[in-house]
């Protein structure tokens, strides 16, 4: 939850950045969005692995993270491109994944707790 609320507050900031010129920012910013990321990354697998039964876990797993990465991750070009296209709006990609991560801290918030029930 708290890398979504990250997202929702920092990614447009962030992208206005990236137009300033200065290696220096650019680098920061890379640097930035980079650790916004490890705050999902570092906690999406266990999620996920908690949301099946131990008997379909590792096809659930794989299922969800790999349709998302390659529905998501794979047209995000695409998309980023064709935003900026029909907005003119250079800052169009960043209201797209501020529009995920509002999709996915509601889809977080909304789930079960696994923590104190057995996998099996």
């Amino acid at each position: 939850m708290s890398a979504s609320v990250v997202f929702i507050l920092f990614t447009v900031p962030a992208f206005m950045l990236l137009d300033t010129g200065s290696f220096l920012i650019i680098v920061l910013v890379q640097i930035l969005l980079g650790a916004m990321l490890t705050l999902n990354d570092g906690t999406l697998a266990s999620f996920l692995a908690e949301m099946y039964p131990t008997r379909i876990r590792y096809s659930g797993f794989a299922v969800s993270f790999n349709t998302a990465n390659a529905v998501f991750g794979g047209t995000a070009p695409f998309v980023a491109t064709l935003l900026i296209s029909l907005t003119g709006n250079l800052l169009a990609p960043g209201w797209y994944l501020m529009a995920a991560a509002t999709i996915a801290l509601i889809a977080v918030a909304l789930s079960t707790e696994t923590s104190r029930k057995p996998l099996a």
